[in-house]
């Protein structure tokens, strides 16, 4: 039986494991019942989260099945088909556990490498990747070293494998994720904003035992390099954000600018009073001109963003590892 949150020590340990679901109904019986199986036979307080992604199969009948012979399965129904991203967002809005775990519903990895991924967690690791042997293609393979090693420089990391099915992370990591687009594939940069503490072990691969896979599809790689630089930009303004503040960004660029217009046109305007030179034919006036209202447009935009910034850190958090006991 789950203990209210009330009744539980925030000490005690609890594993939440989401599960997203979409068009699984030949295989999530059989996930729940391993994944129930190896935390059973460790000891483990959990609690499973499948989240059921707008399928049209029996996928949620098979889910609520189980619920009822089991109270510590938690359904989650999506109105509809929202795509991992959001599905993995509603499981971790859900989640109560201090461990929490995304694990995928096809049983390509087997439900025994979570326990892996919680001894992770517990030697102290706030975040833990795995990485599947033997699973691309020469293609697929190209494609994800150029991804990952592009996302590693930038973010000082050494991930092989983003989108890896089993993951896990302490609650305070899980909780400050907004996910949203294609960024599941994305969850060891994010987790970066807020520490170092980042591990990555292998795990076996095998084919799903029944049916395909309805995350995949032929824009998928497309959709995750197009997230690259908006990612890569997010990571980097929040870990190092004093680097990116509009007002230094925007404003020393724009009175840089303002200051070429504005000497240029002081320069012109000179040579029209003092040396009797006609402006007409000089297109450098105009550029003059357009350099220094350029100038002044980027300095207030500028000042926009510092504005809208001091009003994001007021509903920003930070995590705080240890608290002053009360």
């Amino acid at each position: 039986m789950l203990k209210p949150d009330a009744d539980r020590s925030p000490d005690q340990r609890l594993v939440s494991v989401i599960i997203p679901c979409l068009n699984e109904e030949d295989n999530i019986s059989d996930s729940l019942e391993e994944i129930v199986g190896v935390l059973e036979s460790k000891g483990e307080a959990f609690e499973l989260l499948p989240v059921n992604d707008g399928s049209k199969d029996g996928t949620l009948e098979r889910i609520k099945t189980k619920a009822r012979d089991d109270d510590r399965v938690v359904p989650i129904d999506l109105i509809r088909n929202y795509g991992q991203t959001r599905a993995y967002q509603a499981g971790i809005d859900a989640a109560r556990g201090t461990h929490v775990i995304l694990f995928s519903g096809d049983l390509e990895i087997p439900a025994e490498e979570i326990l892996k991924v919680i001894e992770e967690l517990d030697s102290g690791y706030d975040f833990v990747n795995t990485s599947r042997k033997d699973r691309w293609g020469a293609s697929h393979a190209l494609k994800s070293r150029l991804a990952n090693g592009l996302l590693n420089r930038l973010n000082d990391l050494k991930i092989c494998d983003r989108g890896s099915g089993l993951k896990g992370m302490k609650r305070e990591i899980a909780k400050s994720f907004r996910l949203y687009g294609e960024w599941h594939r994305f969850l060891p940069d994010l987790a970066s904003i807020h520490t170092s503490r980042i591990t990555e072990f292998e795990v076996p691969f095998a084919e799903r035992k029944a049916g395909v896979s309805s995350y995949k599809g032929k824009l998928k790689s497309l959709s995750v390099f197009l997230d690259l630089a908006s990612v890569a930009f997010t990571v980097h303004s929040h870990r190092k954000p004093y680097l990116m503040l509009p007002g230094r960004l925007l404003g020393f660029t724009g009175l840089l600018i303002g200051a070429i217009g504005i000497a240029t046109t002081a320069y012109l305007v000179y040579l029209k009073l003092f040396m009797g030179e006609a402006l007409a034919d000089r297109p450098l006036f105009l550029v003059a001109v357009l350099l220094s209202v350029l100038g002044l447009n980027m300095v207030m935009i500028g000042i926009l963003g510092e504005l809208i910034m001091q009003i994001s850190a007021k509903l920003d958090h930070h995590i705080v590892r240890y608290k002053r006991p009360s």
